[in-house]
């Protein structure tokens, strides 16, 4: 009886820690991206929203032209509406992989329009699951720290 459930438990063993150091592995690079000044938005090829980090979350709610849409990020504004859907399009269609449509969008508080700038991921797969998509949102009044107080800190220099 041991022989016969060796074979099965080990080989079940084995996918629960290599699913085990896959979502660690993962969790890793959600703390990396969810550190950065940046939204990064990964939309799959449906152009449904699979992770967003937290700076994402925060300029969609709080820029007041961009929204999440059930599992699909918008803006609020028809005509920039259309131009983002299109630059998604044109970059989950692969027409062409090393342009990276950047969308402007006018926000009515502030004079600085929000960057949205859609780009390919290098090496994509065409997996159910892959990423067809790499939104990366800027809002240039914002101050981007950029992780350089630590290397300013160590030489002594300032950050201007």
């Amino acid at each position: 009886l041991a022989l016969l459930l060796a074979t099965p438990l080990s080989a079940a063993l084995a996918c629960w820690c290599s699913d085990r150091r896959a979502r660690e592995e993962l969790a890793g690079h959600q703390a990396a991206l969810d550190r950065a000044d940046l939204g990064v938005v990964l939309l799959g090829k449906h152009g449904n929203v699979m992770f967003a980090n937290e700076q994402a979350k925060a300029l969609v709610s709080e820029s007041g032209c961009l929204r999440w849409t059930g599992t699909t990020i918008r803006a609020t504004d028809l005509s920039a509406s259309l131009r983002l859907q299109v630059a998604i399009d044109h970059v989950v269609a692969r027409i062409d992989p090393a342009n990276c449509p950047v969308v402007v969008l006018s926000r009515q508080d502030r004079p600085a329009p929000l960057l949205v700038t859609v780009a390919a991921p290098e090496g994509a797969t065409e997996g159910p699951n892959a990423v067809a998509a790499i939104l990366f949102i800027v809002d240039p009044s914002a101050e981007q720290n950029l992780g350089l107080d630590p290397i300013c800190a160590h030489y002594g220099l300032s950050r201007v």
